[in-house]
């Protein structure tokens, strides 16, 4: 198409994340049953993928360069692929244990705590929608740091506060930290040499999402051993790790 677009593609994934979330809680605070609500949502996600499916593209452009196969991850695209796990370890960790932080952790009611999802995913959404334009005029490297600063700082200080208000605006801010991470770095796999888009991004996306599958045992464990709150600073650690990687990016 000629437009930056990769981000804002990721935008409707947190949209999506932030209307159930927010469904959810109005849902909780109707005391409608776990079991009706989740085959609402079944319901909803069959119709809506009938309908998208009948909208997509029937193929690759054809002025992209034919390449087929799998491309295994090695030199900078390893490199990508393991800031895009520690990016998406991050983000699966707040999806899978920030409603349940806020319940242990703050004493918030169930239906505020589911909240603290929505806050998260509608930032993130909100902050992708901008993120191409946001990456046109900072730059990915400076970008990719100043977002992963944001997101340390806004999650070590809503494990400090304990507080439900203020881990909702801790959780929002984290959520501008992590938006632009993964389309930052999938896009800077096309750009490494000798490596058509579409493998590269495929080899990328592989690694990265061992992160996500990995991030909830993890701080599950951490949070056996010792407490939730010690198990979601893995967050603000991969966030600075994200801070050290933004001098990998290829130009």
């Amino acid at each position: 198409s000629g437009k930056k677009v990769m981000s804002g593609f990721h935008g409707m994934f947190s949209l999506g994340g932030m209307a159930g979330a927010s469904l959810g809680a109005l849902m909780l605070s109707a005391d409608v049953a776990a079991t009706v609500q989740l085959a609402a949502a079944a319901a909803a996600a069959a119709a809506l993928t009938a309908f998208a499916s009948a909208y997509m593209l029937p193929a690759h452009a054809a002025d992209i360069a034919p390449e087929t196969g799998y491309r295994l991850p090695r030199g900078a695209l390893a490199v990508l692929g393991a800031l895009a796990a520690v990016g998406l370890l991050a983000e699966a960790a707040i999806y899978d244990w920030s409603v349940l932080y806020l319940q242990e952790e703050t004493g918030a009611e169930p239906a505020l705590a589911a909240l603290g999802f929505a806050s998260f995913s509608g930032a993130m959404a909100l902050t992708r929608f901008g993120g191409d334009v946001l990456r046109t005029h900072v730059g990915a490297p400076r970008l990719l740091a100043y977002s992963g600063l944001l997101a340390a700082a806004a999650m070590a200080a809503l494990l400090i506060a304990r507080d439900p208000l203020v881990a909702l605006v801790g959780l929002a801010l984290v959520g501008v930290g992590f938006a632009n991470v993964v389309p930052i770095l999938f896009i800077a796999a096309t750009k490494v040499p000798g490596v058509a888009p579409a493998p590269a991004i495929a080899a990328v996306s592989s690694i990265g999402y061992l992160g996500m599958v990995a991030g909830p045992p993890l701080v599950g464990g951490i949070a056996q051993a010792s407490s939730l709150s010690w198990g979601l600073a893995v967050v603000a650690i991969g966030a600075l790790l994200l801070v050290w990687g933004a001098r990998r990016l290829p130009a």
